[in-house]
């Protein structure tokens, strides 16, 4: 946390777990009040617009300055003008990284940057305007909405409902599923989903989006909506601002009576995206069972706790350990999956009681890795050592995002192919892999994006890889 009050630093408190590493922030969102507006980073300026006009007190960055874990953002006050106030120019220095929160007290503004690119996150809980609570859930959930029905390229009427395994999840499913029915829209509830199962959902319900209730690997008292489009896929920055834009002016309408949406309940997509993963051409069902794998999983309290084990049950892995597979909300540990937060599943396979251990976060997009001695296999190689697999059998390029090692380049050069670097984002990273035609990608966090499945992170399509590659290599 870092506060100031005016132009004075009064308390600073980073809570980044490596500062030499940073997560470069794609979109920061500033909140006045009721009011707030989206601007999205660009090399040299900052957009942030509101219709015709700026609403009073709105903070607009114009610039910034990257160095290194710092990022010098430059700013003006704006007050009920459309032009900046000189006399209010404000520069300040942050650390950037995926934890951060800011307050900025300077006359009752505020800076927020829990909505990002990729969806509306908070804490549970507080005041109208304060964390993720059932208004604000109403009214971003409600302008979404509006969004899609403007947007929309399928003709469906269906919006696919998913969440993790957070104790506030029922709680946020309810308003959001009453908020859509009562937008028109019909709803395809899926309950306890991962965000790569309700992607696919989407496209297999020939839906017109989505929203998956997680806040990935934050504790437990975040949660968040991630807002997808027809594809499965998160809204990019334009939508995601028009979002907002649509939240702060509070333009939408609510149905008729008879124009309601409708509700339906449907748990079967865990298995269909099990079925879709075991369909793969490279996933060596048949090599994986007669292989005969000892495998660990921590699934952290959440969603993976469900899934994981069909997963590898029908890979043919009859030898699982599981630590933390009730899916209660209740995480027993930090649940970003990172070497310091795993000594439990680190100390198991220490016994020696499996070849490799798999590690998700809540929502199951990351995926990380114990190697049989217990040393953590590093999530940065989860995506390089899945792309050695895929590359020598479908040769093609690779993307990652600029905050990745430069493994997957190498790798990737060493089969002849191109490898290409897009900006931090799970969407920005699959609009770079569609321009390149990339056949693997994804991010040094864990995150396995395969087209061939879909253009999404995953790490059920992470773990089907990598033991079809696990048996290759123990098969020499």
């Amino acid at each position: 946390m870092v506060r100031y009050e005016e132009y004075g630093l009064i308390e600073k408190a980073v809570t980044s777990s490596n500062l030499n590493n940073p997560t470069v922030v794609d979109e920061f969102r500033y909140t006045v009040t009721s009011s707030s507006i989206a601007g999205l980073f660009t090399q040299g300026y900052m957009l942030a617009y509101y219709g015709s006009s700026v609403p009073a007190g709105w903070l607009v960055a114009l610039n910034y300055v990257r160095d290194g874990a710092h990022v010098k953002l430059i700013v003006h006050l704006r007050w009920g003008n459309r032009l900046p106030c000189n006399k209010c120019i404000l520069i300040i220095t942050i650390y950037i990284n995926s934890n951060l929160e800011l307050t900025y007290k300077f006359k009752s503004l505020t800076y927020d940057s829990n909505q990002s690119i990729s969806g509306i996150r908070g804490t549970i809980g507080g005041g109208a305007g304060e964390g993720l609570n059932p208004l604000d859930i109403v009214k971003f959930t409600s302008a979404y909405a509006t969004l899609i029905r403007k947007t929309c390229t399928v003709k469906s009427n269906k919006i696919v409902v998913g969440r993790d395994a957070r104790i506030s999840g029922e709680m946020v499913k309810n308003v959001v599923v009453g908020t859509l029915m009562g937008m028109g829209w019909d709803v395809v509830d899926i309950d306890l989903a991962s965000t790569p199962t309700t992607e696919l959902a989407v496209t297999m319900e020939g839906a017109s989006g989505g929203i998956i209730l997680t806040a990935s690997h934050n504790p437990k008292q975040w949660n968040a909506l991630k807002l997808l489009n027809e594809k499965g896929e998160f809204l990019n920055a334009a939508e995601g601002q028009e979002v907002l834009r649509i939240a702060a002016a509070e333009e939408f309408d609510y149905a008729e009576v008879d124009q309601l949406g409708l509700y339906r309940q449907d748990l079967s997509y865990n298995q269909k995206h099990i079925d879709s993963v075991l369909a793969l051409d490279l996933v060596d069902v048949e090599a994986i069972r007669k292989a005969n794998f000892r495998v660990a999983i921590d699934c952290v309290n959440s969603v993976g706790g469900i899934i994981l084990p069909q997963l590898l049950e029908q890979l043919g892995v009859q030898h699982v350990e599981k630590l933390y597979c009730e899916p209660t909300g209740n995480f027993q540990h930090n649940p970003e999956p990172l070497e310091k937060n795993l000594g439990d599943i680190m100390n198991l396979m220490k016994g020696g009681k499996a070849d490799v251990a798999f590690v998700v976060d809540p929502d199951v997009d990351r995926l990380a890795m114990i190697c049989e001695d217990g040393k953590m296999y590093g999530e940065e190689y989860t995506l390089v050592t899945v792309a050695d697999y895929v590359l020598k059998h479908t040769p093609g390029n690779t993307v990652s995002n600029l905050s990745s090692t430069r493994a997957l380049r190498d790798v990737t050069r060493k089969y002849g192919q191109g490898y290409y670097a897009s900006a931090v984002g799970e969407v920005n990273v699959t609009t770079k892999m569609k321009e390149v035609g990339a056949v693997i990608g994804g991010e040094g966090n864990g995150g396995v994006i395969y087209p061939a499945s879909h253009y999404g992170r995953d790490a059920l399509v992470g773990i089907a890889l990598f033991l079809s590659h696990l048996h290759t290599k123990a098969r020499r």
